[in-house]
């Protein structure tokens, strides 16, 4: 979902994916229609352009639309994710061939694809999620492969293997194990109040 204004922008999908307008008075409109068969992410860039992550298995694509008509792009989209520079980066979730999974950053011009085989990133399954913390670090959440932290600069793999969260009295406490940790000093941990 995107909030902007008094307006809800979503997406669904009967193998057409539809992009849809639900403003706050009850009223709703039809933006337009692109192929894909799942939607799983959805974000609105800093001109205004829309991306919807629709696209796995070749059932679906990366579409974008422009505020007149959707571009769709050959990537079968999983996460999208955009940055302060508002670059555009997608995780993909090929469904038959896992070797092909991309993290791919779109700088308005150019695409650059990032894989096990051309950076420090290891052999990952189907990127779920892409969020980016305050220090501009990209953290990425694979299927089955595990949390990695990514910059451009490097990665520094992660691997969870449980985390868990227990409410004692006012506190929480937070456990985890990992199976790996590359280059990490450790975790820091945040905390949101509900009316942040």
């Amino acid at each position: 979902l995107i909030i902007s204004g008094d307006s809800i922008i979503t997406a669904t999908t009967t193998f057409i994916g539809k992009l849809l307008v639900l403003k706050s008075d009850g009223s709703n409109y039809e933006i337009g229609n692109f192929d894909g068969l799942y939607i799983s992410d959805l974000k609105q860039d800093n001109l205004g352009n829309i991306w919807v992550a629709a696209g796995t298995g070749s059932w679906g694509y990366l579409a974008m639309y422009n505020g007149t008509s959707f571009v769709t792009y050959p990537y079968e989209a999983m996460s999208i994710e955009i940055d302060d520079e508002n670059n555009v980066w997608i995780g993909t979730g090929p469904a038959w061939d896992n070797d092909t999974t991309k993290l791919i950053k779109y700088d308005g011009t150019d695409w650059t694809e990032y894989t096990a085989a051309n950076s420090p990133l290891p052999f990952m399954d189907h990127i779920s999620d892409l969020a980016f913390d305050n220090d501009g670090n990209l953290w990425i959440t694979t299927l089955n492969s595990g949390l990695y932290i990514f910059n451009e600069e490097g990665i520094t793999p992660v691997e969870l293997i449980t985390f868990s969260a227990e409410v004692l009295d006012n506190d929480v406490r937070l456990n985890w194990q990992t199976v790996s940790e590359i280059n990490n000093r450790g975790f820091e941990i945040e905390r949101k109040s509900p009316n942040t």
